[in-house]
């Protein structure tokens, strides 16, 4: 669990740079998308967590898939998305192992 929170960080740091080097800007989160992420963080426990974050994760990852494979995409997003995609399939593989684990210990309810 340790190593897939400092890769997350890691993989934060990674698109931070590539954001500042590319001289794109961030924006905040729109306040409802903020509030419901608060509202979520209090409901998901559990499998709920990693179902959530698969669920996310299977999307973004057939996206990176695309930019990876379009020359047309400028070189450091695609550099920056193959790194994310070869990572993402561990943390990936992870999820669904502790979802399986975390299943198994709960009971019907």
């Amino acid at each position: 669990a340790y190593t897939e929170i400092a890769d997350e960080c890691r993989h934060t740091v990674m698109f931070a740079k590539a954001v500042q080097k590319l001289g794109w800007h961030t924006h905040k989160l729109d306040p409802l998308a903020f509030h419901l992420g608060r509202l979520c963080r209090t409901f998901a426990h559990g499998p709920l967590i990693f179902a959530g974050a698969l669920f996310v994760e299977e999307i973004l990852d057939r996206l990176q898939r695309e930019v990876v494979k379009d020359d047309s995409v400028e070189p450091l997003v695609r550099a920056t998305s193959r790194i994310h995609v070869v990572e993402e399939a561990r943390h990936m593989r992870y999820a669904r192992e502790e979802f399986a684990r975390d299943w198994q210990n709960r009971g019907p309810i």
